[in-house]
């Protein structure tokens, strides 16, 4: 079976990276770091680990919080080359 060595500047270039990104859907959701941890129910200290790119992000807890799942895929479009961000407003309304 083949080992796959990665190197652990690349992996905590990677983590501090994408910290970025947790920290610019936080700002796209207009919260401030506090109320995120709490919407994620994490302790501040946990998040701060993530948006520093000192641990690995359970990006699991944003994909289910209603506010911070789409500021993270919008802020992850933000920077991946070839994506755009499209805002669609639609409104049923019933006549008569």
């Amino acid at each position: 079976m083949a080992k796959v060595v990665v190197n652990k500047v690349d992996e905590e270039r990677g983590r501090v990276d994408f910290g970025q990104i947790l920290r610019r859907a936080v700002e796209l959701a207009g919260l401030i770091e506090k109320e995120a941890a709490d919407r994620l129910k994490v302790e501040r200290s946990q998040f701060s680990r993530w948006l520093c790119g000192k641990e690995n992000a359970q990006t699991w807890r944003f994909h289910q919080d209603e506010l911070l799942g789409p500021a993270l895929i919008a802020a992850w479009a933000e920077v991946t080359p070839g994506a755009h961000i499209q805002t669609v407003i639609t409104l049923d309304r019933k006549v008569g």
